[in-house]
């Protein structure tokens, strides 16, 4: 397991990407393992005990990924990016938490790709072309005037056409639509700046957030 302080990403990433945009994940680290069965596992156990809060969770490999309605998500050794995030809110922004992390997924993604069609697909999907290249699930756990929230969410980025074929639904990557390989740590970088930025919730965000939904022809 390797730990990756977060200012320390913002030294290596700052020229490229900036600095974060509030003191929000100041003392966060990154915690990434070589296999886990789920990253929302630990994060789960560490908001019932109300410990590690700080503890972002990433995996080269999960065993048991899922999304939403336990859906499993496919994802090959160290090409995409895996990770649970913690983060503690005042109980009256968690009406607009999937709001705020589904546009930071969506932003981040944006910065990587050229004249390509991005949508959000609601409730918790990304769409690349049409195609999926992201998914988000949330679990809260709402305590006195806060809510606890767990944040998973899986990015493909490297993964090639052999890797997403044969799943049962259509699926991209940052790799196949524009032909390079990327940095995992860039991207959740850039992630946790998206956040940060959002959090601080407003009608422009949401505004933003509407505009780029994905609306399907048929009713």
């Amino acid at each position: 397991m390797t730990i990756i302080p977060i200012r320390a990403l913002e030294e290596l990433y700052k020229n490229i990407h900036g600095k974060l945009k509030n003191k929000f994940f100041d003392n966060y680290e990154i915690h990434n393992y070589e296999t886990l069965n789920s990253t929302m596992d630990i994060v789960k156990k560490n908001i019932l005990k109300r410990e590690k809060l700080n503890h972002i969770i990433m995996t080269d490999f999960q065993e048991k990924g899922h999304g939403r309605f336990e859906r499993k998500w496919y994802s090959s050794r160290k090409e995409n990016l895996l990770v649970s995030i913690p983060i503690v809110l005042k109980k009256e922004l968690s009406p607009y938490v999937p709001i705020i992390l589904s546009l930071s997924i969506f932003q981040t993604i944006k910065s990587f790709v050229d004249d390509c069609d991005l949508k959000i697909k609601w409730p918790n999907d990304i769409l690349l072309n049409s195609k999926k290249i992201s998914g988000m699930i949330i679990e809260n756990t709402i305590e006195e005037n806060y809510v606890f929230i767990n944040f998973g969410v899986g990015i493909n980025v490297n993964s090639n056409l052999d890797d997403l074929s044969g799943k049962g639904f259509v699926a991209t990557s940052l790799f196949i639509e524009q032909n390079k390989k990327f940095d995992l740590n860039q991207i959740i970088y850039l992630l946790l700046i998206n956040i940060s930025k959002n959090l601080k919730y407003n009608k422009e965000i949401y505004i933003n957030w509407k505009s780029n939904l994905y609306l399907p022809k048929k009713k």
